[in-house]
């Protein structure tokens, strides 16, 4: 038992620390549309400390990068997404809706998931 204990604490302490040291992260995810004939086409964030990513949704995915993320004491960036919802026969007929997000430094790795849901 008390080297369970002693590995639980070895392996957290590193985790830990790892993600004040690299403010890139890479968000990936899934979203969609609710009206009828139109699939989310294209994301875009824009968070509060300026940073701005892109993407266009293939299958259904989405993939974007941060290279600008805060650590502690305050980690993670407050914004918004915008999806984009192209009509599948009239591919110029669009609408857009509108998701805040949070973007974090992960424990472990840089990798972040945000489902979008559908708008």
């Amino acid at each position: 038992m008390a080297a369970t204990a002693l590995a639980a604490g070895f392996l957290a302490t590193p985790s830990s620390q790892a993600w004040d040291d690299d403010p890139h992260v890479v968000v990936k995810g899934g979203g969609g549309c609710q009206q009828l004939f139109f699939q989310a086409s294209a994301v875009q964030f824009y968070l509060d400390n300026g940073e701005t990513s892109s993407s266009a949704f293939v299958k259904g995915s989405y993939k974007v990068d941060f290279y600008n993320i805060s650590g502690t004491p305050a980690n993670g960036n407050a914004g918004y997404a915008v999806v984009e919802c192209s009509n599948v026969f009239k591919p110029a007929q669009k609408y857009y809706w509108y998701r805040a997000v949070s973007i974090q430094r992960p424990r472990v790795g840089n990798a972040q998931t945000i489902n979008l849901g559908g708008g």
